[in-house]
């Protein structure tokens, strides 16, 4: 059932116009590791300082990158530590999955190189094939690892295919050789693929290609037409980027821990899913993620309530929409007036609540902000209610 609170947008006010308010508005911010220094003495200290000042400003949830000691390699237990501090605070913690992120080609994954993404002209580029059921599986096993502590959910990010530039023009020379070769050795490519038909970085590693063309074959349907193909290529990596959001969902579910599932996604859903894997629609319609975060980085007020209204109508089953406000990131740099105006914005668009991107940036005046924002909220909460 689509959010009702969507609906009376539409029927009732327009979508311009109209004020519609969640019961409960959650503050939330990403974290790094990163931020922190590798001394352990030091970093207890600044952890202290700087949970004692997002708890002061509103802040509930962390959603915190490269959290375990093989991906921040400090030496010594972060998660651990952050975990004790946080919830002495009153703080939740959820840490990071970054399934669809470049990754640093040693240890486990150099010696299984065949689970990195192959572009159409057979480079292998530092990214996981999320269509590769041994990449899920040892994304599974990061999740496990996770669940033994006592955190407070689980968040997925760029839980997605990368989105690079293309780097041959479909009809180059050498695409029309890699097609011809390819074809002499019954080596199976869409031939879509090389007319540039295709703005995706799905994995063409023969592999893939081979679990594609069964899985096509099965479906014992006889249109074999480039569009067509494309559509169904870009249809089942979704779909395995989904049964990847599923398997995490199910492995959490066994764990006993009744935790919230989150994700950050891409805002234009046909962009997401046509040329990412990125299937959010579906994954809120399953009840499979419990929030989604639209990462809406601008200073353009318009496009952001824009992009944060399209996403509302869209979701569906119960779940929660926390819109992403970027503080500064690698398409905007905004103002104190600009993230409060945004925060202001998801409020009376009827979102759950906001999170902020990212740590780095939140200075004391825009925890300020941030903070009078949500002080408003219960002021006005508490009026109504009244």
């Amino acid at each position: 059932m689509i959010r009702v609170k969507s609906i009376v947008f539409l029927m009732l006010f327009g979508l311009s116009t109209l004020i519609c308010y969640s019961e409960h508005f959650t503050v939330s911010l990403w974290l790094h590791s990163s931020m922190f220094s590798k001394n352990k003495t030091e970093a207890i200290s600044e952890l202290n300082e700087k949970l004692t000042f997002y708890k002061e400003i509103g802040i509930e949830n962390l959603y915190v990158f490269k959290i375990i000691k093989s991906e921040h390699n400090k030496g010594w237990s972060f998660l651990k530590y952050i975990l004790k501090i946080a919830h002495k605070k009153g703080l939740k913690v959820h840490p990071v999955i970054t399934s669809g992120y470049k990754v640093s080609v040693k240890g486990k994954i150099k010696r299984n190189s065949d689970w990195l993404i192959k572009d159409p002209f057979g480079k292998t580029l530092p990214y996981l094939n999320l269509s590769n059921p041994d990449v899920r599986k040892y994304i599974q096993k990061k999740v496990k690892k996770l669940l033994k502590y006592n955190i407070d959910g689980i968040h997925l990010d760029y839980i997605r295919f990368p989105y690079l530039s293309s780097r041959e023009p479909g009809d180059s020379i050498v695409s029309i050789l890699i097609r011809v070769i390819r074809t002499v050795l019954n080596y199976y490519v869409p031939d879509h693929i090389y007319h540039g038909t295709a703005d995706n970085y799905f994995s063409y590693d023969k592999k893939t290609l081979k679990s594609f063309e069964k899985y096509f074959n099965k479906s014992g349907d006889s249109n074999t037409n480039d569009e067509y193909v494309l559509k169904e290529w870009r249809k089942w990596n979704a779909g395995n980027v989904t049964l990847l959001v599923k398997n995490i969902r199910n492995t959490m579910k066994r764990s006993g821990k009744n935790i919230p599932l989150s994700a950050a996604i891409i805002s234009n859903r046909g962009f997401a899913f046509n040329s990412l894997g990125q299937d959010w629609g579906k994954w809120s319609k399953t009840g499979v993620v419990d929030v989604l975060c639209p990462m809406i980085y601008s200073n353009d007020k318009d496009w952001f309530n824009e992009r944060l209204q399209e996403v509302l109508l869209m979701v569906q089953n119960g779940c929660k929409v926390y819109s992403g406000i970027a503080i500064e990131s690698s398409t905007n740099q905004n103002t104190l007036e600009g993230v409060a105006s945004q925060v202001r914005i998801a409020k009376k668009t009827g979102a759950d609540g906001v999170v902020i991107f990212s740590g780095f940036s939140l200075t004391e005046e825009f925890g300020e902000v941030i903070k009078d924002e949500k002080n408003k909220w219960s002021t006005n909460n508490q009026s109504r209610t009244k």
